[in-house]
């Protein structure tokens, strides 16, 4: 251990004695040590609450900056004071939203301690070891505020629907099978995400404004209704839509490469509906090349060539890595992604890819070249901009990071990724 982990180390031993001041969300500037309090009182109006509630955000703060302090190489101290600078930050938009007469955002004692505090802790850990940030979910599946109809509808649709796939699958003697998660963290990564945040009017009742290719990544849905012709047909009769006789429209994506999708746009509860039959397209493909390597003698490092018996997250990062790039990465590739080991990988990537390709063709990620720099920038200027990127690993670690919290940090789903609504 080097003498500045060593010191980390001990640093770390001494963080809950006191509450060190927490930095404010801009650059550099310092407020008195009440500021978390005062944010947290908006949550917890008791005082004997809110003081229960700040000792344990403090104790998790402390291990988090601990584990977090060996990793990016830096003092406990100094990452407690970053974590308590983005918790604040975090809560602050909480208070902040406008929701027409509702008040302030409803949060318990313990969503404060998982999807703030854990979430803040996840979030660097995992920014500092991949190089890219989780998306965050939780908003879009709690039932709260604004749009807690809306969400309701998008839940129990998604699970009826990955109900319905999976006894077609299995009546056909199909392997591949649906999670819950997987439909929902892919419908807010391709876009769902926006429509319940930024486009509200598209996903009201009655309405038909979606585009599934523009709006929510489905390019080839056509292509998916073509191969699933019949469970097409058993979804429209389940769930009152008309999938199975859209007509074919061939383009190109946002990608610049052929698609096939249909020619309407569709209606909030279709559009749940296409999105679960999209992702079964797609991760039966996953499952055909994956298969195809045991035909080959050459499994390339894979456990199996049955991609239904990896782990469910193994599933879902192969899954979604076909779906946004039609390529079966590597087994090294889908681990790292995994256990987000990726940040010096994917920053050599990127100045590879831009060398040999141009900028203009392959911009370089904002991605640093390892968790320490890393840090150092976090700390000074807080997290990079990261906007969605076509480059599959990248990308993919955005909703991965996001499918992971959902499966840890809320208790909204089960460890097979089924809702518990």
């Amino acid at each position: 251990m080097t003498p500045r982990r060593a010191l980390a180390a001990v640093s770390a031993l001494f963080l809950l004695a006191f509450f060190s001041l927490s930095v404010s969300a801009d650059e550099g500037a310092v407020n008195p040590p009440d500021d978390l309090d005062v944010a947290l009182s908006r949550f917890a109006k008791d005082r004997s609450d809110r003081a229960s509630l700040r000792l344990d955000a403090e104790k998790r703060i402390g291990r988090g900056a601990a584990e977090i302090s060996l990793l990016a190489d830096a003092d406990s101290a100094e990452v407690a004071g970053a974590l308590r600078r983005e918790i604040l930050a975090n809560l602050k938009e909480k208070i902040d939203l406008k929701g027409g007469g509702l008040g302030v955002f409803p949060l318990s004692h313990q969503e404060i301690l998982t999807t703030v505090v854990g979430y803040e802790i996840f979030k660097m850990r995992a920014y500092l070891s991949s190089g890219v940030f989780p998306k965050r979910y939780f908003g879009y599946v709690d039932r709260k505020w604004d749009t807690a109809e809306r969400e309701g509808v998008f839940l129990a649709l998604a699970r009826d629907v990955a109900q319905m796939i999976n006894a077609h699958q299995t009546e056909k003697k199909r392997a591949v099978r649906l999670s819950d998660l997987e439909i929902v963290v892919t419908y807010l990564a391709e876009g769902g995400a926006l429509l319940f945040r930024e486009e509200k009017r598209l996903i009201e009742e009655g309405s038909e404004r979606i585009d599934l290719g523009y709006h929510l990544g489905c390019d080839n849905m056509g292509a998916a209704i073509e191969r699933h012709g019949d469970l097409a047909r058993r979804l429209d009769r389940r769930f009152d839509t008309a999938l199975e006789q859209s007509a074919r429209k061939e383009g190109r994506g946002e990608t610049g490469d052929r698609a096939i999708g249909i020619a309407r746009r569709v209606g909030f509860r279709e559009s749940i509906v296409a999105s679960g039959l999209m992702y079964l397209y797609e991760k039966e493909i996953a499952a055909e090349k994956l298969a195809r390597k045991k035909k080959s003698e050459d499994l390339d490092g894979w456990p199996s060539a049955d991609l239904m018996a990896l782990p469910l997250a193994e599933q879902f990062i192969a899954t979604s890595l076909v779906f946004n790039t039609g390529m079966l990465f590597s087994r090294e590739w889908v681990e790292s992604i995994r256990d987000f080991r990726t940040i010096r990988r994917l920053h050599e990537l990127s100045e590879t890819n831009a060398r040999k390709k141009g900028r203009e063709w392959r911009p370089i990620l904002p991605v640093d070249p390892s968790p320490e720099e890393a840090f150092r920038r976090l700390a000074a200027r807080g997290y990079r901009e990261q906007p969605t990127s076509w480059q599959g690993s990248y990308h993919v670690l955005q909703r991965y990071g996001a499918f992971r919290a959902l499966l840890d940090l809320t208790e909204h789903f089960d460890a097979r990724g089924n809702w518990k609504g």
